[in-house]
């Protein structure tokens, strides 16, 4: 009700041209006419149309054009200059680099004072356009409680870690790293480098895609798995070929015309982000960090944790990566690859799944269905948890409540 009256009282706008239709006849006496009505409806309806059309129609068409008919925007570059991926990371921390298939992955390893090395490590997927400071929350405090090795790591073309642009015959890497079969067959590959021999993989959202098809082609490599707010097929009414509206999967259609072109995909990809940029810091996260994800957690009062002081914090975390080189071209090669398959065969995952969902997460009543469906897988353990007040990033908005429940899981399926 409120946007109506704010668009009811917005008189000076630019409307559509059409045709008044004739004032009927009046005696001093203003009468609207049921004619006048439907054609104040349509003006409306027509004005409505155009600002829910035209930026993403702009988003469209501006690509495509050279960067001079662009405006001001016409790239969307991040204005510094590009800093090598070492040289973001603190020195002296548990944050490293290690090669594969020419490939550097940026990742984080915490070995607690208790470590048990006969322990499966946890190993920690962040999801799309995120990065291993995702957990930033959560790895000291789940090494310790549980005395397993713990690591996150950038998955390319996110955070830190490289973005191939070259793969197949005759380079180092043989695979396209960014098709979903490539990505768990690369993270295969750097967690045999760093040693690990038994893990749980504990994926949040896109990242429960890698942990899932990992667990695939190594069923023996992974003794568990930890779905959080997954980005997972469940049945077919969920799919987002089902709920996508016509207007969605055009834009998506044309969209990927624009992204199969080099030059107009990069602007396209430029474009995308630096709108995505302006609107966080516009509007935030669209979720409040909880004061256990600030560095200074523990040093300061929580009090003293301001809402300003965790955005910034968790904005400046976010952003890092774009001061590094080849960002936009990685996010475009991925965006041509990246896909969520619609159905997949749950029957042949044995592992225990811990399912955590978040209560206010738009993909949670499909995460339920999913917990369904592995109910059915027989004699396998299932457990799932729906966090109150929570959204689509439990590690970030709840993590004390978050990491109790992995604690819990963990340590009820592999603490002797």
């Amino acid at each position: 009700m409120r946007l109506s009256r704010r668009f009811l009282g917005q008189q000076n706008h630019p409307r559509l041209l059409l045709t008044s239709p004739p004032s009927p006849r009046t005696t001093g006496v203003v009468v609207h006419s049921k004619r006048e009505k439907e054609f104040d409806l349509v003006q409306r309806i027509l004005e409505q149309t155009r600002r829910d059309s035209l930026p993403w129609v702009q988003d469209l068409v501006l690509p495509i054009l050279p960067d001079f008919l662009n405006g001001p925007d016409a790239s969307l570059v991040p204005s510094d200059p590009v800093i090598p991926s070492e040289s973001l990371i603190e020195d002296g921390g548990d944050c490293r680099f290690e090669t594969v298939y020419g490939v550097r992955i940026h990742y984080r390893d915490v070995i607690p004072d208790n470590w048990d090395p006969s322990l499966p490590v946890i190993v920690k997927l962040h999801g799309y356009n995120a990065s291993l400071f995702s957990w930033r929350g959560t790895c000291e405090y789940i090494a310790q409680a549980t005395g397993a090795r713990v690591i996150a790591f950038d998955r390319p073309p996110f955070g830190l870690s490289d973005r191939p642009i070259e793969w197949g015959d005759g380079c180092e890497l043989p695979f396209n790293p960014y098709e979903i079969d490539g990505t768990a067959r690369l993270a295969r590959a750097f967690l045999e480098r760093v040693g690990v021999e038994t893990c749980v993989l504990v994926g949040h959202s896109a990242g429960a895609l890698t942990a899932l098809f990992l667990s695939e082609i190594d069923p023996t490599l992974v003794d568990g798995l930890v779905f959080v707010a997954p980005a997972l097929p469940s049945r077919k009414e969920y799919s987002f070929q089902n709920r996508a509206t016509f207007g969605t999967q055009l834009r998506i259609v044309l969209s990927r015309a624009i992204m199969s072109m080099d030059e107009p995909g990069l602007r396209f990809v430029r474009r995308m982000i630096a709108k995505q940029k302006n609107s966080i810091l516009e509007n935030g996260l669209g979720y409040r960090p909880h004061p256990a994800t600030s560095a200074r957690y523990g040093e300061l009062d929580e009090s003293n944790l301001s809402e300003e002081m965790l955005l910034q914090e968790a904005i400046d975390g976010y952003f890092l990566p774009l001061k590094t080189a080849n960002w936009d071209m990685g996010a475009l090669l991925n965006l041509r690859s990246f896909t969520i398959p619609m159905q997949y065969d749950y029957s042949k995952v044995q592992q225990p799944i811990l399912v955590a969902l978040g209560e206010t997460d738009p993909l949670t009543p499909s995460g339920k269905c999913l917990v369904e469906i592995l109910e059915e897988r027989s004699g396998c353990v299932t457990e799932s948890i729906e966090f109150d007040n929570c959204g689509h990033v439990p590690m970030e908005e709840c993590p004390i409540e978050f990491n109790k429940a992995l604690i819990d899981f963990y340590q009820s399926q592999f603490r002797v």
